[in-house]
């Protein structure tokens, strides 16, 4: 119950008239706590992470199967006689303070945030541990960039690495950082083309082969991964899955991308708050990646990662419109704008929870311990 809990008391707190801090990171907390001490018996990943801990220790560098950031920690907790139940929560304890870190940098509504991350998508991250991290990393990396200057992007490039020595998937937010190089103008103005060209290569896709493409990918990866077995990861883990799911997410994700970019289009144009305009204009990059990434949902199920990682993002959005609405002048559409934020996070949770298989589905009580 604690879980229905710390949900109910974060969208309460939308109602007073000062959001509290506390119960942002006690709802944060909350969700660590959820994420450290879930079942081994209903964590998709929990036995394999926990066979690992043990077999790791014992293997040269070269040979685990890990990303090596998360491979040293691991082998320096086991070699200090911790268990991986210890290691487990210090990942989970650091995930959740470098995400706190990562969004307050945005935004002082920070229940919001969890209230939409703990109903929406947490439980995914609660069990793709490694991914967990990752993104906490990502979030704090992306907060860098809401000015532009050399400093800025050299501290954001330098977490996002970071953060890909426990996923490798990190890499792929480098492109935030080329992105948000570019004018928002320019973005903007160029948006539709880029559509037709990601259009195209998910054509392409099909043409050429799932196969053949996941191969080229995995042997560029493998030029810069930490992660010993990542040519073969792709080939297998990363070339299959329900062709219905693929392109459901697709469709999904498009919808939501499409929907995204025109609210955040009309927030910079009716803000005059110079912070405001950086920070929308920021989150309307990252939503532009995630069109850019549309083509990796046709190779399988698995990258749904990327829009899952970058919708975390736009809830950082929707919590800085909610601490700012006062100052948007659209009070015609308030309520179209209300209604499209929930249509989006209703589509990200339920097509995110769904995809990922009956079995998964069976464990979300499990998870959240109601079961």
């Amino acid at each position: 119950m604690l879980f229905l809990a710390s949900e109910a008391l974060q969208f309460v707190d939308q109602f007073a008239k000062r959001k509290s801090q506390l119960i942002g990171g006690f709802g944060l907390l909350v969700l660590g706590y959820l994420a450290a001490f879930t079942s081994p018996m209903h964590n998709l990943d929990y036995q394999t992470y926990q066979a690992q801990y043990v077999i790791t220790a014992g293997q040269p560098a070269g040979a685990w199967k890990f990303e090596r950031g998360y491979s040293y920690l691991s082998v320096l907790f086991y070699k200090l006689g911790l268990s991986y139940q210890t290691f487990r929560t210090f990942l989970c304890l650091m995930a959740i303070i470098v995400l706190y870190m990562g969004v307050r940098r945005f935004t002082t509504n920070t229940p919001l945030f969890v209230g939409i991350y703990g109903a929406t998508v947490f439980l995914l991250d609660a069990t793709q541990l490694r991914n967990f991290i990752m993104l906490s990393f990502v979030i704090l990396a992306i907060s860098f960039l809401q000015e532009k200057n050399v400093k800025n992007y050299l501290i954001a490039t330098f977490i996002i690495l970071l953060s890909a020595q426990f996923h490798s998937l990190g890499y792929l937010f480098l492109l935030v950082v080329v992105l948000r190089l570019m004018s928002f103008n320019f973005l903007y103005k160029y948006a539709l083309w880029l559509v037709g060209a990601v259009v195209g290569v998910i054509m392409m896709i099909n043409v050429v082969g799932v196969q053949r493409i996941s191969k080229l990918v995995g042997r560029v990866l493998a030029l810069v991964s930490s992660r010993a077995n990542i040519g073969a990861k792709l080939a297998s883990q990363y070339g299959n899955g329900s062709i219905l799911i693929r392109y459901v997410a697709v469709g999904v994700s498009s919808i939501a991308a499409f929907l995204l970019i025109w609210f955040l289009y009309k927030v910079v144009a009716t803000s005059q708050d110079k912070k405001l305009i950086n920070q929308f204009q920021l989150i309307y990059t990252v939503v532009l990646m995630s069109m850019l990434t549309l083509p990796t949902l046709s190779l399988a199920d698995d990258y749904s990662r990327i829009p899952r990682s970058i919708f975390l993002v736009v809830i950082i959005g929707i919590a800085i419109y909610y601490e700012h609405q006062h100052e948007f002048k659209v009070p015609r559409m308030s309520s179209l704008i209300n209604l499209l934020i929930f249509l989006v996070c209703a589509m990200n949770g339920f097509s995110h929870l769904y995809m990922w298989g009956t079995y998964f589905r069976g464990s979300l009580l499990y998870l959240i311990k109601l079961a």
